[in-house]
C-alpha cells in the first residue's frame, strides 16, 4: 500500500511538471545550486534524524517520496520540543537563511509571487506606493490541483483597488510552482521586450530563499535582486488588510 501511495504521489507530480514552462538558465549556471543545506542538516541532526537526504547523490524520485515522510518526522518531534531553548535557536537560524533580505534599492520592476494571503501584494503596493519601482508584476496561477481564479488575477484586483493605475501592473496568470513562477515569467519578459537590471522580489519568508535561488539560475551578472519578505498570515486566506 505504501509503495502504491507512494508511486501514485510521484505520477501526480509528473503531471504537475509537464505543464510547466520551460527556459535554459543563463550560460555557466546550469550546474549552479545556489542554496545551501547546512542549517536544515543542522536541525535534522539536532532532532535525530538522518540528513542522508540531502547530502547524499540521490535521484529526485527519492527526494520527492521520501520527502513526505520526511516532513512528517520533523514536524511530530520539533512540536515535542517547542519549548527547548537550543532547537529555538536552531530554528532561528533556519528561519534567518530562508528569509534573508538585502537592503532595498530603487529598482525597475516589484516581482510579486502568488499566494493564497494578500499580505505579498500588500507589500508590493505599498513598495510601489514608496517610490522603490515604478512597475508590479504579478505572477501565480494556483497549485496544478486547485481550481479557481488565478492568484495574479485576485492580487491585480487588489492593487487596482489600492490605487494602482492598471498600466503599472503586469500578470502571469498561469504558473504553478516557483520555479514555473520564475521560467514563465522571464519567457513573459523575454516576448515583451522588457528590459530591467534591478529586481525586487516580494514573497512570504519561508519561500524566500527557494525564489531567489530560482531567479539566479536565470538571470545575468549584472542584473540585481533585492528580497522582501512580507507577514505571513496563518490560514492563508484572501484577507483584506488590517
Amino acid at each position: 500500500m505504501a509503495k502504491w501511495k507512494r508511486g501514485r504521489f510521484l505520477v501526480r507530480c509528473w503531471h504537475g511538471w509537464e505543464k510547466e514552462a520551460w527556459r535554459d538558465p543563463v550560460k555557466g549556471k546550469a550546474d549552479v545550486h545556489y542554496p545551501s543545506f547546512d542549517t536544515v542538516v543542522n536541525w535534522l541532526n539536532f532532532l535525530g534524524i538522518s540528513s542522508g537526504i540531502f547530502l547524499d547523490d540521490v535521484g529526485w524520485e527519492e527526494v520527492i517520496s521520501e520527502g513526505k515522510s520526511l516532513e512528517q518526522e520533523v514536524v511530530k518531534k520539533t512540536l515535542a520540543r517547542v519549548d527547548d531553548v537550543d532547537l529555538k535557536e536552531v530554528l532561528g537560524e533556519v528561519a534567518g537563511y530562508l528569509g534573508e533580505e538585502d537592503v532595498l534599492r530603487i529598482s525597475d520592476l516589484i516581482f510579486v509571487f502568488g499566494s493564497k494571503s494578500l499580505s505579498r501584494i500588500q507589500k508590493a503596493v505599498e513598495l510601489y506606493k514608496g517610490g522603490l519601482a515604478p512597475k508590479i508584476f504579478i505572477t501565480g496561477g494556483h497549485p496544478f490541483y486547485e481550481q479557481g481564479e488565478p492568484e495574479a488575477q485576485v492580487f491585480r484586483g487588489y492593487a487596482v483597488e489600492r490605487g494602482v493605475p492598471e498600466k503599472d501592473i503586469i500578470v502571469e496568470p498561469e504558473s504553478i510552482t516557483v520555479a514555473d513562477n520564475v521560467r514563465r515569467s522571464l519567457n513573459l519578459f523575454d516576448k515583451m521586450g522588457m528590459k530591467y537590471l534591478k529586481m525586487i522580489l516580494v514573497t512570504a519568508w519561508f519561500a524566500q530563499r527557494r525564489s531567489w535561488a530560482f531567479m539566479m539560475k536565470y538571470i545575468s551578472e549584472d542584473q540585481v535582486l533585492y528580497r522582501v519578505n512580507s507577514p505571513v498570515k496563518p490560514g492563508g486566506e484572501y484577507t483584506p488588510d488590517r
